[in-house]
């Protein structure tokens, strides 16, 4: 791991100097190597510690020695795995920084990754520099959410995985991100805290200021003895977690897609003013479907103004369509030129908060054997009509017959800062924790 984290921070393009430290050895690759930290002729910043966890307090008092400002310890077999000697290892790392500025990250964590400062878990780590922090007690959550969220185009301000917290806590992580001019959003992934009035004081502060998507592991009793044999935190119980949450503003949410759904949300859309929602699809029976998901998760689909309705029913095709609410255009939605104008003349309604546009790729994959231009047309309008409309608007693009396909459609809306959702479901639960996150914050201010 020592070489996978050097050629990370090299791949990303951390500007500073890196170095080798293995007393076993004379050079490494191409780096300037050396048997112990304080023999670096330089400075250093920051260590990153993958040794065995033994080794960890010798390695932890050589940093204090050289002044280093913080370290990351990679390293496991500390408090989490609950021996007793784990706990020792602990302490002594807790004993050797007290009374010094060196401030430790772990152990039992992968760090820090910070795009627009050369800061990387791994080689190929996403390159791309966003308005998204993510604060996760889990390393190997936080490599999955990041490349999740690349896929989904959004990039990243920082990410810390911070593991078994023996120094920093996630409450210094939100301390800290409340006031970073370059994070927007906080997501966090977290099992337990240490200190939970501080925690709940800090996190209180910093929902006030920006908004804090928050899964929490630990939900069960079978959860609640994995985290302790994960991380070693004290996950509490998930009544008071939920019960906190909700007074202190932070959107919690059920599971690792409903956190991506949630943040691509808050990514990309503005937040509705209600719960009106503008469907458009091609199916009469998708379109009654999709109403009904929509209701349960608490929106109304409400039929649309006269005078809209007047000028839909001017471009849709009579035959086997609706231009009520939800919009059935049947076979127009073939006619690129109009599925742009339809979105747009929604988008006008009185009666609508935000869009919703179900994408039946079955049917473009059928006109693509014909016209191989088509989808690119088909796309092309879609964005086009995104510029122009004023509401939060989402696409619906179900799991099809060629998920390659799908893909691409997806990358293309995504990359023109559309958010596309797999279903209903998905997009609607993601547009009601947005709706939900403006209620809270106007009902305290």
């Amino acid at each position: 791991m020592g070489k996978e984290f050097l050629e990370g921070l090299e791949d990303i393009g951390f500007s500073g100097n890196l170095y080798a430290v293995n007393p076993g050895l004379k050079s490494f690759a191409h780096y300037p190597t050396y048997p112990t930290v304080q023999e670096i002729p330089r400075p250093v910043d920051h260590v990153i510690i993958s040794v065995p966890a033994p080794v960890v307090p010798r390695i932890i008092e050589d940093c204090v020695a050289k002044k280093v400002r913080s370290i990351a310890i990679f390293t496991s077999g500390f408090s989490e795995s609950g021996r007793d000697e784990g706990r020792i290892l602990e302490d002594k790392i807790r004993e050797i920084i007290s009374d010094n500025s060196t401030r430790v990250i772990g152990p039992n964590c992968m760090g820090l990754y910070c795009p627009s400062s050369g800061l990387a878990f791994y080689a190929h780590s996403p390159k791309k520099k966003g308005e998204l922090a993510f604060i996760s007690q889990s390393g190997g959550l936080a490599i999955n959410f990041i490349e999740l969220m690349d896929r989904k185009k959004v990039g990243f301000s920082k990410a810390v995985s911070y593991g078994n917290e023996c120094d920093l806590q996630s409450l210094d992580f939100f301390q800290y991100l409340a006031d970073d001019p370059d994070t927007k959003i906080i997501a966090a992934y977290l099992e337990g805290v240490k200190d939970g009035p501080r925690f709940i004081r800090v996190l209180k502060e910093a929902a006030r200021k920006k908004p804090i998507i928050l899964l929490k592991g630990g939900t069960t009793e079978e959860g609640v003895r994995a985290v302790t044999s994960h991380t070693g935190a004290l996950a509490g119980s998930l009544a008071i977690w939920e019960a906190v949450f909700k007074q202190i503003g932070v959107i919690q949410v059920k599971g690792v897609e409903e956190l991506v759904d949630t943040v691509l949300a808050f990514a990309y859309l503005p937040p509705p003013r209600g719960h009106n929602l503008g469907l458009i699809s091609a199916s009469g029976g998708l379109s009654v479907l999709y109403t009904d998901a929509c209701i349960k998760k608490g929106f109304k689909v409400p039929i649309l103004s006269d005078e809209v309705r007047t000028d839909l029913e001017k471009i849709i095709q009579k035959v086997g369509t609706s231009a009520k609410n939800p919009l059935d255009l049947a076979a127009t939605f073939f006619y690129s030129e109009l599925i742009g104008q339809i979105i747009k003349l929604v988008d006008t309604d009185r009666n609508v908060d935000a869009l919703l546009l179900q994408i039946s790729l079955e049917y473009i994959i059928s006109e693509l054997e014909k016209y191989p231009e088509y989808g690119e047309i088909f796309n092309q309008a879609i964005i086009n009509a995104k510029k122009a409309v004023r509401k939060p608007f989402l696409v619906v693009l179900p799991y099809s017959i060629d998920d390659t396909k799908r893909a691409q459609f997806e990358e293309v809306l995504m990359a023109s800062g559309i958010p596309v959702y797999p279903s209903v479901e998905r997009a609607a639960t993601a547009l009601n924790n947005l709706i939900r996150y403006r209620e809270t914050k106007e009902s305290v201010n």
